[in-house]
């Protein structure tokens, strides 16, 4: 992509920045000759700021109707939003989540095409480990938004994008075994949703080995001492119990051997999440359990 020099709009005079202007880390242009515009990053991040001052109605109300018409009209206006979300940590974290919002709006509505998309995938996952819960867990649905845009071409057969995202799937995994609570949870919050919205991607022969790799860490992470990734990691597994692919079947005995070890688990979370399991298992699987 050229470098962009003509601008995309005049800022509005009732629009203002209310003092905000950051500076992007480097290393932000890996979209292949697309280079940052800090005026228009500027730009951004005064419509963000604009939209979070509800003290003055009409400059709000046009900051949201200009970022909603500059995401249909500019290509790379959702990569700005992917900077000040990803790149800009030092940037309020009200204004990096509003950024993440708005972005996975352009995603949903299909307002971003290729080869912006591209981008988006090689940065997003580094959002998935922010120290923040919040942007975490906004980039865990960008992620599963993205995996949800069969318009997309994709190199491998019947479009499947979960599949055609080189490195997601074992970058997920290696974030489950890297030991930071926040990469941890961060993993836990994309595989959820991805497990919610996408199992028949998941399921695929060719994410097949990648999938029981998967499988084989949630079970373990039925034993973590944090109530919260014991039931998330329950709530994925059993995600997989109606399609029951082969990765789920050479790991059952050990997921029941877990799940009726914590019967009595403290948190009614988790219990919560081991009777749903076990009467799916019981309703649609029974044979499994004999």
């Amino acid at each position: 992509m050229r470098c962009i020099q003509e601008r995309w709009w005049a800022p509005p005079g009732r629009v203002r920045a209310g003092g905000w202007r950051g500076e992007p880390e480097r290393g932000v242009d890996r979209m292949s000759g697309w280079q940052i515009d800090q005026a228009k990053l500027d730009q951004v991040g005064q419509l963000l700021t604009a939209c979070q001052d509800v003290s003055n109605h009409e400059a709000h109300l046009l900051a949201l109707k200009m970022l909603e018409e500059h995401t249909k009209v500019h290509p790379d206006f959702g990569c700005y939003l992917l900077v000040v979300f990803c790149k800009m940590p030092s940037a309020p974290a009200p204004l990096r989540h509003l950024a993440g919002i708005q972005l996975k709006n352009a995603i949903k509505e299909r307002r971003m095409k290729e080869p912006e998309l591209t981008y988006i995938r090689t940065e997003i996952t580094n959002a998935l480990g922010d120290s923040e819960n919040t942007l975490r867990r906004t980039a865990a649905q960008i992620v599963t938004t993205i995996c949800g845009r069969h318009d997309v071409p994709a190199r491998v057969p019947n479009n499947q994008p979960l599949q055609d995202w080189d490195g997601l799937l074992p970058g997920l995994l290696q974030m489950l075994n890297s030991g930071s609570e926040a990469h941890v949870e961060g993993a836990m919050s994309t595989l959820r949703l991805l497990f919610e919205d996408h199992t028949d991607q998941l399921c695929v022969e060719g994410l097949a080995v990648t999938l029981q790799a998967i499988v084989a860490r949630l079970v373990q992470f039925l034993q973590a001492p944090q109530a919260r990734q014991r039931a998330d990691a329950i709530y994925c597994v059993r995600m997989l119990i109606l399609p029951m692919p082969n990765a789920l079947v050479v790991h059952l005995n050990d997921f029941l051997r877990a799940l009726l070890g914590l019967s009595k688990d403290p948190s009614p979370e988790v219990r919560k999440e081991i009777c749903i399991a076990l009467c799916i298992l019981a309703a649609c699987k029974a044979d499994f359990l004999a």
